[in-house]
């Protein structure tokens, strides 16, 4: 196994190339957050034996990158790649490589339209459980990853070139099945067997949080344990990290990313985490009823349209969106903070959306439980 690491920071090289200290300045608000998410990227881009190797993996990243409309990050991961293989542009693609891009597209494109068929797909072509949650995990980094550097160069004051296409950005599709009661999630994978775990999956497990031992989605996704323990500093630093922003105000930002996605699953746990910190049910209400534009004050409304440009509109995302926030009296801490909190459930999304289903109230048996559009 090896390693192709950039000098530096990757985030802070591509939001902005020509002084990557103002992107290092604005982000050491946080600083741990930092080290867990260059961490993964280590973690995620390892030349391994198997289907799913390192040429692969840039290929890939790319793709996403630029189906987010975020050219700097594709060219960088296209840029990777050409260090360890000329790019060969006449080569034709084989049956693995169609599917992975194939997957790579839609999970990035439409993460709601996934099902077990899109991992059956997958499994036909000869990709391991070990190389899907690889895949899944890779998609949804570079999806944070993406998101995470238009912010930075936003707060940093640098204008984006003038995209020349749409992908970008997705049209706003109403999806059903919402609710602020728990609900259960039942993995497409076969998830890790606790008896047969290593001791480094047992360990990334309990790094992880206190149910993950008994949670199908952490266990399917210890099936990389490296990569999932970064993941998990990265959401747990994120989303528990004390100061900054409110707790409410990331949790309004998961709410309104998984039902603009459409995850029910990750739209009931934090639907219950929102309105045990609010100690009221009423924001959740207008959340689900109207995750566009249902705030009842400016600021919620600010707030919402805000994640909704950085979820759907990525394409079009700038510095007038962040001198929205701050209008509101927000320091660009809160505003990262707030980023942070919007992109990391691109990431959490697509891996909760794909690798699996949620079981809804009036289904037990997790069949055809996808996210539903209405």
């Amino acid at each position: 196994m090896s390693n192709h690491h950039p000098d530096g920071d990757v985030v802070d090289q591509i939001a902005d190339p020509a002084n990557p200290q103002i992107a290092r300045d604005i982000r050491q608000h946080r600083p741990k957050i930092v080290d867990f998410i260059q961490a993964t990227f280590d973690a995620l881009f390892v030349d391994e034996p198997g289907n799913f190797d390192l040429r692969l993996r840039f290929l890939c990243a790319a793709k996403v990158a630029a189906l987010t409309e975020e050219a700097g990050l594709a060219r960088f991961y296209l840029d990777a790649l050409e260090c360890i293989e000329p790019l060969d542009t006449d080569a034709k693609e084989d049956a693995l490589e169609k599917a992975v891009f194939e997957h790579t597209t839609r999970v990035t494109s439409a993460p709601a339209s996934c099902d077990q068929a899109a991992l059956d797909a997958l499994n036909a072509v000869g990709m391991t459980e070990y190389e899907i949650v690889t895949l899944s995990q890779l998609i949804g980094y570079v999806s944070f990853q993406a998101r995470l550097i238009l912010t930075v160069r936003a707060l940093a004051g640098v204008e984006r070139a003038a995209a020349t296409a749409k992908s970008g950005s997705r049209n706003f599709v109403r999806h059903s099945g919402f609710t602020a009661e728990p609900i259960e999630w039942a993995s497409w994978l076969t998830p890790v067997d606790l008896a047969t775990a290593t001791p480094d999956q047992l360990a990334v497990l309990d790094e992880s949080g206190p149910t993950a031992r008994t949670s199908p989605y952490y266990l399917t996704l210890v099936h990389n344990p490296a990569v999932l323990r970064q993941r998990s500093g990265t959401y747990n630093a994120i989303m528990y990290a004390p100061g900054g922003l409110s707790r409410a105000d990331r949790e309004l930002g998961a709410l309104v990313v998984s039902t603009l996605n459409g995850c029910p699953y990750c739209a009931s746990v934090h639907a219950q985490r929102l309105n045990q910190l609010t100690k009221e049910s009423d924001l959740v209400t207008r959340v689900f009823a109207d995750p566009v534009s249902g705030g009842a004050n400016e600021r919620e409304r600010e707030l919402m349209r805000y994640a909704r440009r950085l979820t759907l509109e990525s394409g079009e995302f700038g510095v007038h969106d962040v001198t929205r926030l701050r209008s509101l009296g927000m320091s660009d801490g809160e505003i990262l903070d707030y980023s942070h909190a919007v992109a990391i459930f691109a990431w959490a999304n697509r891996l909760m959306q794909t690798l699996g289903a949620p079981i809804l109230p009036n289904r037990r048996d997790g069949s055809e439980a996808g996210a539903g559009h209405a």
